[in-house]
């Protein structure tokens, strides 16, 4: 079976996911990493340099 890409974009309308949701990676953390992600934009210059560095260590780079 194939669909337009129209009817594709309808269909997700239909049910309520967005396009980025729909081809995310790990569906089941969306909302969580989604919410992170908002934090992490509210943050100041420093602090983001600050929370990257963090994470660089951790992840062992």
């Amino acid at each position: 079976m194939s669909m337009s890409l129209d009817t594709f974009l309808e269909m997700l309308e239909i049910i309520g996911v967005t396009t980025e949701k729909f081809f995310y990676a790990d569906i089941e953390n969306y909302e969580k990493d989604m919410e992170i992600l908002q934090a992490f934009k509210s943050l100041s210059k420093k602090d983001v340099d600050y929370v990257e560095d963090l994470i660089l260590r951790l992840a062992g780079k």
